[in-house]
C-alpha cells in the first residue's frame, strides 16, 4: 500500500495548495467554468502528472492488465473491421496511433491511462474551487484505481464525464453526441444516456419511492438485467463467470449510499435551489445503480460512469449554508467530512484486499 499512500498524501498537499492559493486569487465562475489562479492551475497540472505516471507505469496491476498489455497487434489489425461493423474501434484506434509513436507494450497502457485520468481531472478542474475534497474523493471513490482493471471502460466512463457541462446545463444534442464517443469505446456508456432524463427532475418522496421500487424491481429481474447486459456488451461468457455472480460487498452499498441520505436528511425541511436537486440527483442516481447492481460483481461495473459526478456533487452540497441546516449539538455540515472518511476506509479496504492491485509494481522494476 506504500504508493498509494505516497499518491494519497501528494494529491492532498498539491490540492490543498491548489485551492489556497485560489482563495487567494479570489475564485469566481466565467462561463460557468471556475477562474483558477495561475498558480493553482499548475500544481493541479502537477498533481494530475502525479497520477498519469503512477497508473501509466504500473506493471501487472489491475485483474485485465496483461490482456490489454499484450493486446497491441491484435487490436491494430482487427481496427478495419471494427470500424465497419462499429464493434468498439475506439481502443482499437487509439492503440494503432500510439504504436505509430511507440511499438513497446506499455505505450498505449499508458496513452490510455492519461486520457482517462487527465479527462476527469479536467472535468473536477473546471467545475468546482473544492479542489482539495473533489481530488480526494476522486480517489476514495475508485475513479482512478478502477481504470488499473476496467481500462477500456473506465476510458469511457472518462469521455461521458467530459460532458459534465452539458448534463448539467440540459444541452441533449451535445450530451448525446459524448456518450457517443464514449460507445465507441465501450458500449455500456449507451446507457448513461438515461441519466440525463433522471437528474433534473423535482425531487419529491413520490419519485424518491419510484426509485426505489425500480432498485427493487432491478434486483429482482437479476435474471434478464444480465440477458440485457451480455446484449448490451456482447460478452455472454463473462456473464456465466464467477464474476459475474459475485455479490457486490454490501459495505460498498452502504457507502454510496449514505452521501444520498445524509444531504436529503439535512435538506428536508428546508427549499432547494435547482443546483441542489441537481447535485442530489447524481448522488441518488449514483447510490440506485450501485444497489441495483448489486447481485452482480460485473453489473456493479455500472457504478463506475456515476461515480465521478459524486465528486462534483458532494464538494458542491457541503456548501449548504451552515447556518440553515444544523443537528441539535451542532453543525451537519461536519457530515461531509465524515463521508469522505467512509469512503477513505472502503478505498483502504479495496485496495489492500485486492491482489491485483496490491502491492504496486513500476515498470522500470520489472524483472
Amino acid at each position: 500500500m506504500t504508493v498509494y499512500y505516497i499518491t494519497l498524501f501528494s494529491c492532498i498537499i498539491l490540492a490543498y495548495a491548489a485551492e489556497k492559493s485560489d482563495f487567494e486569487h479570489g475564485n469566481q465562475l466565467t462561463a460557468g467554468r471556475r477562474d483558477h489562479s495561475q498558480r493553482a492551475r499548475n500544481l493541479f497540472l502537477a498533481l494530475s502528472a502525479f497520477l498519469i505516471v503512477v497508473a501509466g507505469f504500473r506493471y501487472g496491476n489491475g485483474g485485465d492488465y496483461w490482456g490489454y498489455y499484450r493486446a497491441g497487434e491484435r487490436f491494430v489489425s482487427e481496427l478495419p473491421d471494427s470500424l465497419k461493423t462499429f464493434s468498439e474501434p475506439g481502443i482499437k484506434l487509439l492503440y494503432a496511433v500510439t504504436r505509430w509513436f511507440s511499438k513497446e507494450n506499455i505505450a498505449p497502457m499508458f496513452a490510455t491511462a492519461a486520457l482517462t485520468a487527465g479527462l476527469m481531472l479536467r472535468t473536477i478542474y473546471r467545475y468546482t474551487d473544492k479542489l482539495l475534497m473533489a481530488v480526494v474523493l476522486f480517489l476514495f471513490l475508485g475513479c482512478w484505481h478502477e481504470s488499473f482493471n476496467a481500462v477500456r471502460q473506465c476510458l469511457a466512463v472518462a469521455i461521458v464525464f467530459s460532458g459534465y457541462d452539458y448534463l448539467k446545463e440540459k444541452k441533449l444534442l451535445k450530451y448525446s453526441l459524448v456518450v457517443l464517443v464514449a460507445f465507441l469505446f465501450h458500449r455500456s456508456a449507451i446507457l448513461m444516456i438515461l441519466p440525463y432524463f433522471i437528474v433534473h427532475i423535482k425531487i419529491t418522496p413520490q419519485n424518491i419511492l419510484l426509485l426505489i421500487l425500480g432498485v427493487v424491481v432491478a434486483i429482482y429481474a437479476f435474471d434478464r438485467v444480465m440477458t440485457f447486459t451480455g446484449w448490451i456488451m456482447q460478452e455472454e461468457e463473462e456473464l456465466a463467470s464467477e464474476y459475474a455472480l459475485k455479490q457486490v460487498n454490501p459495505l460498498r452499498v452502504l457507502v454510496a449510499i449514505a452521501p444520498a441520505a445524509y444531504y436529503l436528511f439535512i435538506t428536508r425541511k428546508k427549499p432547494r435551489t435547482e443546483a441542489q436537486e441537481y447535485y442530489l440527483n447524481l448522488l441518488i442516481v449514483h447510490a440506485a445503480v450501485v444497489a441495483a447492481t448489486s447481485p452482480s460483481a460485473m453489473l456493479g461495473r455500472y457504478a463506475l460512469y456515476t461515480a465521478p459526478f459524486c465528486a462534483l456533487a458532494i464538494p458542491e452540497l457541503n456548501k449548504l449554508d451552515a447556518a440553515k441546516y444544523r443537528f441539535r449539538n451542532g453543525r451537519a455540515i461536519s457530515g461531509g467530512i465524515l463521508i469522505c472518511l467512509l469512503f477513505f476506509f472502503y478505498w483502504v479496504y479495496a485496495i489492500s484486499s485486492d491482489f491485483t492491485l496490491n502491492p504496486y509494481i513500476w515498470y522500470f522494476s520489472r524483472s
